[in-house]
């Protein structure tokens, strides 16, 4: 219940602030949507990262995952519907975060006593820790636009590392001079972003970089020459794209997860209209009841393909619920009803949806092979990139 009320309490805020920002006459142009989820998906290395905004998209992005994985262990709870596929390591990290997040909860808590078990779990967080920055990450699995690699950010950390020393001994001959300034400077900011920073943010900064240091190299002899350190910018660019190109193959794969995603914040609307309505009794007026069944037959009725299942999972963990609370009333036997009614058409929409994802895939393959980079020019990899992007995008909206 507490999380449903500071889900509450947050969205009332957000609506505050949606209202005095946006006004009461902002036009509503769906291309605008379109374009928002295009750079979402492809976010563009040509945009300057603005630190406040990037944190605000990172508070949301974790209220989303927790969202999610409040809807996911509920469904798994009520519906029957085993989500887990965790390793037991996995399982003792998991652990040990909740019982750290305990711990800063409970006020008592200032000290303690070691166990065998807690010093267990510590351990097995920091071994998993430590591995992730010496652990080459298969590349099939990493989301290069969303998510984040730390063997791919140390490896680019040592490179942009060992450039900044060279141009700092630089600066001390030139102190002033404007290309070194800002080459350092630029440096810094790479290395000041978080470790969690999506791998494609990192390519456009590493570019960045880049850039200054040819612009530097036109006017450079031979004893002042940064050229080992481009050519190592220039191989990490050339083998992050590489990466991306893979990353490709695996985007129906993300975005069945974007799509599970979002199921986190119905959850929270389900529990409103659903359960605390009958943990409190609101059903016993007819009225509310057929309220409720009209928003849930909506609820299906009008989702894509790809929702739909997962829709109606969420639904029937819901009514599952109901059954314990209230197994006699009519909200029950009435959300069973819709509940069943839909559900005669989710073997066709599977296979739908199957059938189109064949036939997309091989599209997304098509696209992989004509932007295969054989030239290793950054600017032109850039380009081809850009182009990719808009192809592979009309076809992932065709999947839904």
């Amino acid at each position: 219940m507490a999380l449903y009320y500071r889900w509450t309490f947050r969205r009332l805020k957000q609506e505050e602030a949606e209202s005095t920002q946006q006004g009461v006459f902002k036009f509503a142009d769906p291309t605008l949507d379109a374009e928002k989820d295009f750079q979402k998906m492809f976010p563009d290395s040509e945009d300057i990262i603005d630190t406040a905004s990037s944190e605000d998209s990172k508070a949301s992005v974790s209220y989303d995952d927790i969202y999610f994985e409040v809807a996911k262990a509920y469904t798994a709870a009520y519906g029957g519907i085993s989500v887990s596929d965790e390793s037991f390591s996995e399982m003792i990290a998991e652990g040990a975060n909740v019982v750290g997040s305990l711990n800063k909860l409970s006020a008592t808590c200032g000290s303690g006593v070691n166990t065998p078990s807690k010093l267990v779990s510590l351990i097995t967080q920091l071994t998993k820790s430590a591995r992730k920055f010496t652990d080459k990450t298969d590349s099939k699995d990493i989301d290069f636009y969303q998510g984040y690699d730390s063997y791919e950010s140390n490896k680019a950390g040592e490179i942009v590392i060992k450039l900044q020393g060279s141009v700092h001994e630089l600066l001390k001959q030139w102190p002033e001079h404007a290309t070194l300034g800002q080459l350092f400077k630029i440096c810094t900011e790479f290395l000041n972003m978080p470790a969690d920073t999506p791998i494609f943010r990192l390519l456009a900064k590493i570019e960045q970089i880049y850039t200054f240091i040819s612009e530097w190299e036109k006017y450079a002899h031979s004893g002042v020459s940064l050229m080992s350190h481009s050519q190592s910018l220039a191989n990490l660019i050339v083998a992050w794209r590489k990466l991306e190109l893979v990353s490709w193959k695996q985007v129906f794969i993300n975005e069945e997860l974007t799509v599970q995603k979002n199921m986190g914040k119905w959850w929270f609307h389900l529990f409103e209209s659903i359960i605390l309505p009958a943990a409190t009794g609101e059903f016993i007026d007819g009225e509310a009841e057929v309220k409720v069944v009209a928003a849930v037959n909506i609820f299906l009725s009008q989702t894509t393909y790809g929702e739909f299942g997962y829709r109606l999972d969420l639904l029937k963990a819901f009514i599952n619920h109901i059954r314990i609370l209230a197994p006699y009333s009519n909200i029950y036997n009435s959300l069973s009803n819709v509940v069943s009614f839909y559900e005669q058409f989710q073997g066709a929409i599977d296979d739908a949806v199957s059938s189109v994802k064949k036939k997309l895939e091989k599209d997304v393959n098509e696209v992989i092979l004509l932007a295969s980079w054989k030239d290793v020019n950054i600017d032109a990899l850039k380009q081809s990139s850009r182009r990719s992007h808009h192809n592979l995008y009309k076809i992932i909206r065709k999947v839904h």
